[in-house]
């Protein structure tokens, strides 16, 4: 049985959080917040005018000092949005 890799996926939308602009994925080797720093940071220019939505996974908080980062899923569901 194969072991399944660890995937990151970062999808960059404006700033009502409607339309998709562009979508970024890497393999990385865990969700430690060390390795989800290194490759976001070598990923995406951060400011702290930005917001990361996140899936709620904890290793992101290691990122609060650069962006701000809201540890939820967001529910386009309850928001009213499409998914195509």
């Amino acid at each position: 049985m194969q072991e399944q890799q660890p995937v990151l996926g970062i999808l960059s939308t404006d700033k009502e959080n409607n339309y998709p602009w562009f979508i970024k994925v890497r393999l990385i080797n865990d969700y430690t917040g060390l390795s989800l720093k290194k490759n976001i940071e070598q990923s995406c220019v951060l400011s702290h005018a930005a917001l990361l939505n996140t899936d709620g996974e904890k290793g992101f908080n290691a990122l609060n000092e650069e962006i701000q980062v809201k540890n939820e899923k967001i529910s386009y569901e309850e928001k009213n949005h499409r998914l195509l």
